[in-house]
């Protein structure tokens, strides 16, 4: 059975990776993820304990938590037996098993939560995301309708999922164009009109207060950076 511990961890990780190879935010991965392992965790015993630590580890990875999420996990994690999976891994491993535990429940309490129930992508996450994908299309020679036409297929689907979104993308998009002095272009004043209609008030509780804060900020920082 003590195979099992290393190979509940890997495996759990491994799908975790899986799904952000498929272009997923770390929620949504973390979610998929989870759900995947369902029938597994009802099985109780040690297969649930270390799958719902990976779980927590990986939560703890992400800029915020769900706030029932965060309940969820102290709620379980407290009342999980851990003397009674003693016997089916080594004395390393249940040492391991122990330290993984308490490290999640003391990090957990520190961790910012957010209210937003849907799995969709933190604000600071998509925009890296989206600069991530410039670098590995963009050249030189590329027209800016080219440039807006490939983001925003690649991100169709998070711009039309929610406002917030769909300004991350913008914002991020926006800034390229200023940094390649392209402002003057139909499709850089086309995003630049939606971002100036944009209203912080439309985004309700997808992006927490800190999030909202950075978002208007790099607003505020587009509307007033010189065009060319």
């Amino acid at each position: 059975m003590s195979d099992l511990y290393a190979e509940l961890f890997e495996s759990f990780h491994e799908t975790y990776l899986g799904y952000k190879e498929k272009r997923m935010s770390s929620s949504e991965s973390l979610e998929r993820t989870m759900d995947d392992f369902e029938l597994r965790m009802n099985r109780g015993g040690l297969e649930e304990t270390v799958l719902l630590i990976s779980y927590g580890e990986h939560a703890l990875k992400q800029p915020y938590i769900f706030h029932k999420s965060k309940e969820y996990l102290v709620e379980q994690i407290r009342k999980m037996a851990f003397n009674q999976v003693e016997m089916h891994i080594t004395p390393d491993q249940h040492r391991d098993l122990l330290k993984r535990k308490n490290d999640v429940l003391a990090e957990i309490e520190k961790k910012p939560v957010h209210f937003f129930p849907r799995t969709v992508w933190y604000y600071e996450e998509l925009k890296d995301e989206v600069n991530r994908y410039l670098e590995v299309i963009f050249r030189s020679e590329m027209t800016a309708d080219e440039l807006t036409e490939n983001v925003l297929h690649r991100f169709g689907r998070e711009c039309r999922r929610s406002v917030g979104e769909k300004m991350a993308v913008y914002i991020t998009l926006a800034r390229r164009f200023v940094e390649k002095e392209a402002t003057n272009t139909e499709p850089f004043l086309q995003i630049e009109r939606e971002i100036n209609l944009f209203n912080i008030e439309d985004v309700g509780d997808q992006f927490n207060n800190e999030e909202k804060q950075k978002l208007i900020l790099d607003r505020e920082r587009i509307r007033s950076l010189p065009k060319m």
